[in-house]
């Protein structure tokens, strides 16, 4: 327990900042800063290219931690992403005006994207492969608990003090955490030496879909996967509204209710999911999640209570901690030895791209509604849900023997398991 805490912890700074940053900071500072009727344009693009150039960069950061060679590689990485976002965090904080601001997010995005790069490496380097969805499912409740304290502690001081308090304690908090991983995570023994002496950032996207036709499956499932699921996240508030009938500070009151419930669910099914992806397989976590997930999301079509909403929410939830463990064990699995921070990387391009993307299905919404009252939600429904499903098709070619760990092997002495 000792090394899954050491290697997950981390996280939790990590999902305090980018979820805490995004989601409030920045959309409260614009607001201070920008006329009426521009904040949510702004805020749509800067997001956007936020967090497209965190996670282009995030390949290239692997790849250098990759080539850094023996003994602690991964530590320089992490440190120097977590020391970077501090002077990015006080700029936002502190900016002087709007260009400052700007300058400030995009440089905590970039540098919490270099600290990723580093860290998710960790469980692949660290981890014996039979106890790597038990690592992947720590990791999750690590992301949801950093979102869910983030949200708390500045729901309380950016009404009370601004920005500076909250990004301050979040600062505390991510360098904290760093440390303590330093402290429980062991060191590891000596790594093969690179293939090359220096790093070129073309070589951080380079891929032999043949020879890793098994890792692209599960880059693609997952970005069809979080696709449908970011989508139903992206408009769940809107789409509460429209089935409890509402008005909407009562319907924004409900939607933030049955949010933090599902986080409690979706904090309990990371769990869930981590084991059961050690024992029964990752293809297999990740095709029941995907049904889950898929039934879930189908069957809030007919949700029109607060209660059914919950429940078919919870569905989607427990799906989700089942099919994340299980792609994220699975990806660390197939990721190469000398190469695993750079795949590990590249997994998270799927990531990436579904939280770009599911704000595409906006304008669906709005076609929808403008031929049919509620028939937006249902489109949208039905998209996220058909995505969501069509994740458990991309695992299924899957080999049993590639997906299920491999036996445990004892390792020389001074190795780690």
């Amino acid at each position: 327990m000792r090394l899954l805490i050491g290697t997950s912890v981390l996280w939790f700074g990590l999902s305090m900042f980018a979820d805490g940053v995004t989601t409030l900071i920045l959309p409260d500072l614009l607001e201070d800063q920008l006329p009426e009727g521009l904040e949510g344009t702004v805020l749509g693009l800067v997001t956007f290219v936020g967090l497209a150039a965190a996670a282009l960069v995030q390949p290239v950061a692997g790849h250098l931690s990759d080539r850094l060679g023996a003994g602690w590689r991964r530590q320089p990485v992490i440190a120097a992403g977590v020391a970077v976002s501090l002077p990015g965090a006080a700029l936002l904080a502190l900016g002087p005006g709007l260009p400052w601001v700007l300058a400030g997010y995009f440089v905590l995005l970039l540098a919490l994207s270099v600290a990723q790069a580093g860290q998710q490496a960790l469980v692949p380097d660290l981890v014996r492969e039979e106890r790597r969805g038990r690592a992947a499912g720590l990791k999750g409740v690590m992301d949801l608990g950093g979102a869910l304290v983030a949200f708390l502690v500045l729901g309380v001081t950016l009404e009370q003090g601004g920005p500076v308090p909250g990004l301050a304690i979040m600062s505390a908090v991510l360098v904290g955490v760093f440390l303590l991983g330093l402290v429980l995570q062991p060191r590891w023994p000596s790594a093969p030496p690179p293939r090359e002496s220096r790093p070129r950032p073309a070589d951080a996207f380079r891929l032999d879909l043949r020879t890793h036709a098994a890792f692209v499956r599960v880059t693609v499932a997952r970005l069809l996967f979080l696709f449908g699921v970011y989508a139903v996240g992206r408009f769940f508030l809107f789409l509460a509204d429209d089935r409890l009938g509402m008005e909407a500070d009562e319907a924004e009151e409900e939607a933030a209710f049955l949010l933090a419930g599902l986080t409690l669910v979706s904090l309990l099914a990371a769990l869930l999911g981590g084991w059961f992806a050690d024992r029964r397989g990752r293809a297999t976590a990740m095709t029941l999640g995907a049904y889950l997930g898929a039934g879930g999301i189908a069957l809030l079509v007919v949700a029109r209570s607060q209660a059914s909403l919950f429940g078919f929410g919870a569905l989607l939830a427990l799906g989700s901690g089942l099919f994340t463990a299980g792609n994220w064990a699975q990806a660390a699995d197939l990721a190469p030895q000398e190469e695993r921070a750079r795949f590990m990387a590249l997994a998270n391009l799927g990531t990436a791209g579904a939280i770009a993307a599911a704000g595409l299905l906006g304008p669906v919404i709005d076609a929808g509604n403008a031929a049919s009252d509620g028939l937006g939600y249902d489109l949208l429904l039905a998209v996220a849900a058909a995505s969501v499903f069509a994740s458990a098709l991309a695992v299924r070619p899957l080999a049993p023997s590639r997906e299920r760990p491999a036996p445990a092997i004892r390792r020389p002495s001074g190795g780690v398991t």
